[in-house]
């Protein structure tokens, strides 16, 4: 009887260390070599490795990864098979929050400090109410060629295509431009982090 109840024992450890092993990989991820390849200027290709972890949920742009699926499947499984509620009542520039929004939980998060409260708006609630809308540029940034070069070259945009969208916004003088040539439009709509940019680089002018 002795015998048996250890073995029980160790299968239960065993059973432990592998659920403890799966929760830490879909948690971290796996630690990978990357093989990175750099033209050098003699022409010659230099290659290098890198460690990267790959899975897990810790990097940002993981949010709709199987792991993170796992996770919130897990937490409603502990609390009856829905999701918990979180209160985060002094809740800050709202790290616990966000978190906790990412793996599924309810959540209400409060401060009595405005400019605190001003920041759980911008991180929690604006970007899930403008998540994929698009909005045209504000007519000040469009004016600024090296605001304007970024965002075009966001879009794949390069060579003659870019300096044709630079030239038609009156930034650039591409004076190699073969007519007739025909180039692909760009957008002036943008997201939410392009319009953040743009009333960013605003700020920083009238600052200055």
């Amino acid at each position: 009887m002795l015998a048996c109840s250890t073995c029980e024992q160790d299968a239960h450890t065993t059973d432990r260390l592998k659920e403890r092993n799966e929760i830490l990989e879909r948690l971290a991820g796996r630690v990978v070599q990357k093989e990175q390849r750099k033209k050098l200027p003699s022409g010659k290709v230099e290659e290098t490795y890198k460690e990267e972890t790959e899975g897990g949920i810790l990097h940002w742009g993981r949010e709709s990864s199987a792991d993170l699926d796992w996770f919130r499947e897990k937490i409603k499984e502990a609390y009856g098979g829905r999701a918990p509620k979180v209160l985060d009542p002094f809740a800050g520039g709202g790290a616990i929050p966000l978190e906790a929004m990412r793996l599924g939980c309810e959540v209400t998060a409060i401060d009595i400090n405005p400019v605190a409260w001003f920041i759980l708006k911008c991180t929690l609630e604006y970007p899930q109410k403008l998540a994929g809308q698009k909005l045209r540029l504000p007519e000040f940034v469009l004016k600024n060629r090296d605001f304007m070069e970024s965002f075009f070259k966001a879009q794949g945009l390069k060579g003659a295509s870019l300096k044709k969208q630079l030239e038609k916004l009156g930034l650039d003088k591409d004076e190699n431009w073969i007519p007739g040539l025909k180039i692909e439009a760009a957008t002036l709509e943008a997201d939410l982090a392009w319009h953040v940019r743009a009333w960013g680089w605003w700020v920083l002018q009238q600052a200055r």
